[in-house]
């Protein structure tokens, strides 16, 4: 850490150094001096420890190197900072692909425009020296940096010199990729899909549009259209790993399981360093009810990432559906370590206590998810129930109460609702409750099978036959040959 920090302090100073402000030199010179500055201090990266065995490209380490270090006239204010404290700032830098392109992007404009300025200079063109599609180049520098922190937090001044930057030089795509990018960050699907598809039409091979615009039209709903983008995308570069996961997507939506695999599959043999094609193609797995193999994505996402919450989370669900509760158990913990205003994890993780017996610390989960969410209407139904397993039938009932005024369509809270009846002696009310539940889903043999034995009990026989039956069609024969056994149903 210290030599990560020595180098750090260079790469402050090389950017202290070598970058003056606009206004004193001129936006030429200037972006001179801050290409130098960058490549000097893409080189000094390249010898942190952290950094040499991840074979990272010269223009990856020149683009991180520009998102680190903060517009130089600010700069100036890290200097009083705890080094280390910017060295850490590397890593969700190189991890965040999307942005970290658009640097990449932003130098590339530069170097070529500076060629541009340098060749008519020396009278090799016949052009006018590309001051004002410099300065958009240096504006969306500043977005960047800006984004780099949240779109939201600065949205007004990251569109502000977006806006300006497309004035200045209206016939670069990238500019409208990056402001549709800025829309996108702050849900305006309308307008980024407005921008990405001016994108296109100043340069139809550019794939980024095309996937980013299929980005906005799934947000939209537009299904359609969006797979239409990927595609498109996939054509012009079958070797891009990006639009086969997000056509994967799509299928995943729609429930086109296969294809799904199918464009994962790809995407991965593309990029197999990308945690989220592993998370997306077990997604895909579970859903088609391939437990076991979405497992193994879900496990081969968090080596690649360990601190991929949303796969702890989906593992654990899954291990969950298979039974192995200490396991799921421990997942939605880790996930709670990692995010722990996730009520979800909470939720999840009681359901698993409560399938491992563990009812008192169930409640104590359900209890944590409500605390973050108070209309948690399903946190309400299982607390119920696991406050009914302990015999605590008022607290039961009162939180099956607020569960039912929270959503009165779920059948599971009128069900657990009917055993605190049934645990309190109200047998009517409990029939009556298991028949709404039953009126809610009528395919759910749970609810028969209940009100069978009530009607058993009070001797209402042609009733719970009846019941009982109906359970056996939903594949619960167990009580229904019992009645039979004693002669009480045909």
């Amino acid at each position: 850490m210290v030599v990560i920090a020595k180098t750090v302090q260079i790469l402050i100073a090389l950017m202290l150094v070598s970058s003056p402000a606009i206004c004193e030199t001129g936006i030429i010179p200037y972006a001179r001096e801050r290409q130098a500055a960058v490549r000097k201090a893409a080189a000094s990266l390249s010898s942190l420890s952290q950094l040499r065995d991840k074979n990272y490209s010269e223009s990856r380490l020149a683009a991180a190197a520009a998102a680190v270090f903060e517009f130089p006239e600010t700069v100036g204010s890290s200097t009083g900072k705890d080094p280390r404290e910017i060295a850490e700032r590397l890593e969700p830098i190189l991890s965040d692909r999307p942005l970290l392109e658009k640097f990449e992007h932003n130098l590339v404009r530069l170097d070529r425009l500076l060629k541009s300025a340098e060749e008519a200079k020396n009278g090799r063109r016949d052009n006018l020296l590309p001051e004002k599609p410099l300065e958009a180049v240096e504006k969306e520098y500043r977005a960047l940096l800006l984004m780099k922190n949240g779109t939201g937090k600065n949205s007004d001044k990251i569109l502000s010199l977006l806006d300006e930057a497309c004035r200045l030089d209206p016939s670069y795509s990238g500019l409208r990729i990056t402001r549709g990018s800025a829309f996108y960050s702050l849900g305006e699907w309308d307008k980024s899909v407005a921008d990405f598809t001016a994108a296109i039409e100043i340069d139809p091979q550019d794939i980024r549009a095309y996937n980013n615009r299929g980005m906005a039209y799934r947000k939209l709903g537009n299904l359609e259209a969006a797979a239409a983008d990927y595609t498109h995308a996939i054509a012009l570069d079958p070797e891009d790993a990006r639009p086969f996961n997000n056509r994967g997507n799509i299928f995943n939506e729609i429930g086109s399981f296969q294809e799904a695999v199918r464009d994962y599959d790809r995407a991965i043999s593309l990029n197999p360093a990308d945690p989220h094609a592993f998370y997306n193609r077990g997604q895909a797995l579970k859903e088609w009810g391939k437990y076991e193999e979405a497992v193994l994505d879900y496990s081969k996402a968090l080596q690649i990432d360990p601190k991929y919450i949303k796969a702890y989370s989906a593992r654990g669900s899954v291990m969950a559906r298979l039974g192995r509760y200490e396991q799921a158990a421990a997942d939605f913990t880790k996930a709670i370590e990692l995010d722990s205003p996730r009520c979800t994890a909470f939720y999840n993780r009681g359901l698993a206590r409560y399938r491992l017996g563990a009812c008192e610390k169930a409640v104590e989960d359900y209890t944590e998810a409500l605390r973050i969410n108070p209309n948690y209407a399903e946190a309400y139904t299982n607390r119920g129930g696991a406050y009914g397993t302990l015999g605590r039938y008022q607290e039961a009932m009162d939180d099956l109460n607020q569960a039912i005024r929270l959503d009165p369509h779920d059948p599971k809270a009128y069900l657990n609702r009917a055993l605190v009846h049934e645990g309190l002696d109200h047998a009517d009310q409990a029939i009556a409750d298991y028949s709404e539940a039953i009126r809610l889903a009528p395919d759910e043999a749970a609810g028969y099978v209940n009100r069978s034995l009530l009607y058993m009990q009070a001797g209402k026989i042609d009733l719970a036959c009846r019941d009982g039956k109906k359970a056996c069609d939903l594949g619960e024969c167990d009580n229904l040959r019992t009645a039979q056994k004693k002669g009480f149903c045909k």
